[in-house]
């Protein structure tokens, strides 16, 4: 019904560009963040409505302090930067993702943001989050193996975009987690 259309391939354009563009895409500068770690590529598969199952590569970079102590809360973002995309307009835009907590700790830390508008030619999705950390060890923090957007468009109106991956998901970046520094009481202040 929709092959060839314009409505089509206005559509297919802006999933692509949304899924490229925001699958994963948290970033963004973090007060005592290390540097940048080393850029990840991760095939991801989207279920796309009136359009149906696209495949789009995302990188991700991750922004997180190298050092903190066990009882601390550091400041997660990721970064996506799609390439080559068709322009499509996007409004009202909310993008989640769920990454995987290994090593010392396990668990999920939730990753997202939302923005008005954007152009998924030129996307670029900051997605943030916050971790507690709870042991001294290295911890370390893995890409989603799924993602969610929300999001509206003049040609498929408001829709809900939901993409997954199967392969290896890579580590984006680790933290090393220190005991906790506890003041020890003297003599004196037992009194």
């Amino acid at each position: 019904m929709f092959r060839g259309s314009a409505a089509r391939s206005a559509a297919a354009a802006l999933a692509v560009g949304v899924v490229a563009g925001s699958a994963l895409v948290w970033g963004g500068g973090v007060a005592n963040a290390a540097p940048a770690a080393s850029s990840h590529t991760v095939p991801y598969t989207c279920k796309v409505p009136v359009i149906g199952t696209e495949h789009v590569s995302t990188k991700l970079t991750l922004s997180v302090a190298a050092k903190a102590s066990a009882g601390s809360t550091v400041k997660l973002k990721v970064l996506l930067q799609p390439s080559g995309l068709p322009a499509v307009a996007i409004t009202n835009v909310t993008v989640k993702s769920t990454l995987t907590v290994s090593g010392a700790q396990k668990g999920t830390v939730t990753v997202s943001t939302h923005f008005a508008s954007g152009n998924s030619g030129s996307l670029k999705v900051d997605l943030a989050g916050k971790l507690k950390l709870t042991k001294a060890g290295t911890v370390h923090i893995t890409a989603g193996s799924s993602a969610s957007f929300a999001l509206t468009n003049s040609i498929i109106g408001k829709t809900t975009i939901t993409c997954t991956t199967k392969s290896k998901l890579p580590v984006l970046g680790s933290v090393t987690v220190s005991k906790a520094s506890g003041k020890k009481l003297s003599v004196a202040d037992k009194r």
